[in-house]
């Protein structure tokens, strides 16, 4: 099992590495653009006064908080990065994966990209690096911080 994620991971890496940085800088930019409004509602609920429910990171909230599954879940965040990963990187499908099965190796690159960046790890990594939002530290501030953060931690891993 550990070959097969290893596989995966040197592909998506590989096809990586193949991407114009436009492409590269949209992706980012598209990907921190679906996190902004977790982050925002990360941030209200660190907000609220009486918080009934015992989240104490990010990543807690990523996992268990009913407001971000109610709202979004993993699978429906998931397929929404990997959509947009797909339709950006559209105009080089056929430069990257050649002119055989392209529509089918890019929704799998698609997917690759939308695993990887909410895997556990880069959640993780995140949650770690953010912490909680800081005292006198506005919604904007934080959620500006911690996309920054994201990007950051994104750009070194892929």
């Amino acid at each position: 099992m550990l070959d097969y994620h290893i596989g995966i991971f040197s592909q998506l890496f590989d096809t990586w590495e193949k991407l114009p940085d436009s492409f590269k800088t949209e992706i980012f930019h598209f990907i921190r653009l679906e996190f902004t409004e977790i982050l925002s509602q990360y941030y209200t609920h660190n907000q609220k006064f009486f918080n009934l429910d015992k989240i104490n990171s990010f990543e807690e909230f990523w996992t268990d908080s009913p407001d971000l599954q109610k709202f979004n879940g993993l699978s429906k965040i998931r397929t929404s990065i990997a959509l947009g990963v797909q339709a950006i990187t559209l105009p080089v499908t056929t430069s990257l994966f050649g002119c055989e099965e392209t529509q089918e190796k890019a929704e799998e690159f698609s997917q690759e990209v939308a695993n990887y960046v909410t895997s556990d790890d880069v959640i993780s990594t995140l949650s770690h690096k953010i912490g909680k939002p800081k005292k006198q530290e506005t919604k904007a501030q934080f959620v500006a911080r911690a996309n920054a953060v994201f990007e950051e931690i994104l750009m070194r891993k892929l």
